[in-house]
């Protein structure tokens, strides 16, 4: 018997990052936890439809899937082209990875800094009022001063008609006794 040449079908057009979204997770599943593993070994673990054995067969998509599994972190690849995963990968795998949690760090100086910030702007607001009810009343104070200095005028002006009448009035009165 002759070999069949594309018995397992033509090579079918593929978006590369739709796999790996698709694949990253399935290999991760199926990966053996502490082993070295290979990528074409997980294709019968994988339960995959035609196409899909296809794309993941292809030599240039296991080189990527490889890749991307390599820059995020979840496997190593060992010169031999075996995989093997990462603690990541393991924590992953198991359901154990941190979901972007806050760190111990943040935990601790997150309030703190919400609190400087909430005490900076209250403090930064009765500022502005003091200073808002100092210059209210500076300007009560000039308006009083300027009244006094008129005031005063106009009293001194009428304490001086005051003398000047009880003066002329008891001279008055001194000679009519007289």
């Amino acid at each position: 018997m002759g070999i069949k040449l594309g018995a397992h079908g033509q090579k079918p057009e593929y978006n590369t990052d739709e796999y790996l979204k698709k694949f990253i997770p399935l290999v991760i599943k199926h990966a053996s936890e502490f082993d070295n593993f290979s990528l074409r070994d997980l294709t019968d673990k994988m339960k995959l439809s035609d196409k899909d054995k296809l794309v993941y067969n292809d030599n240039d998509f296991i080189y990527d899937l490889k890749t991307k599994l390599k820059e995020i972190g979840l496997a190593n690849v060992l010169p031999n082209g075996s995989l093997s995963l990462t603690d990541k990968g393991r924590d992953k795998k198991n359901g154990t990875e941190p979901h972007n949690r806050l760190t111990k760090y943040q935990k601790i100086y997150l309030p703190l800094f919400i609190v400087f910030g909430l005490s900076t702007f209250c403090l930064g607001w009765s500022n502005y009022l003091s200073n808002k009810e100092v210059n209210f009343q500076k300007e009560k104070n000039s308006r009083l001063e300027s009244d006094f200095a008129h005031y005063k005028d106009s009293v001194n002006e009428y304490i001086k008609t005051i003398k000047s009448k009880t003066k002329l009035n008891v001279n008055d009165s001194l000679q009519t006794r007289n």
